[in-house]
């Protein structure tokens, strides 16, 4: 049964404080890992310094590197990138457009690629310009080849779709 408490019992508890085996307390609070932890003690500060500075260190090259990579890709991309171009005139030859000639121009090893698609008609040059120009010397030329094979002899299906296609963009001499 539990003590009557009296003005001078105050300061004894109620209940009286048992013991376990050991002698521990039984009212302690209760150690749940199985043992009692501490705290580690905090890392010497000039080890901590140095393993953020290497932190800081690795981040900065990586960042580095991400510039480097960002700059290269801009390059390629901008190398790869390929321009829609129009032809409006075949000047100084003497044939009249019906209609532009839509040509492709796009950076290939170390070159320009310049490409009349529909009518299969690619050339190289160091340069766009170069590339550009040599494309409407090279469909004048193809057009004139065609032309005069297909007056002497019957083209292929090919050859004669390609002139069918030359024929929808060139009209007659001027």
């Amino acid at each position: 049964m539990m003590d009557q408490h009296r003005d001078s019992s105050w300061s004894s508890p109620i209940r009286k404080s048992a013991r376990g085996p050991g002698g521990q307390r039984l009212l302690d609070m209760p150690d749940l890992c199985g043992f009692r932890r501490e705290i580690p003690a905090p890392a010497p500060l000039p080890q901590v310094v140095k393993a953020r500075v290497r932190e800081r260190s690795r981040a900065d090259d990586v960042e580095m590197e991400v510039v480097r990579l960002r700059k290269r890709l801009e390059t390629v991309e901008s190398r790869c990138a390929a321009h829609s171009l129009e032809i409006h005139t075949l000047t100084p030859e003497p044939y009249r457009l019906k209609k532009p000639i839509p040509v492709l121009v796009r950076s290939h090893d170390d070159e320009f690629l310049a490409s009349f698609m529909d009518a299969n008609i690619n050339i190289s040059g160091e340069t766009e310009a170069e590339a550009f120009s040599g494309i409407k010397t090279l469909i004048v030329d193809v057009w004139e080849s065609l032309r005069e094979i297909s007056l002497t002899a019957p083209l292929g299906n090919e050859l004669a779709a390609r002139l069918a296609i030359l024929g929808e963009y060139i009209d007659g001499p001027a």
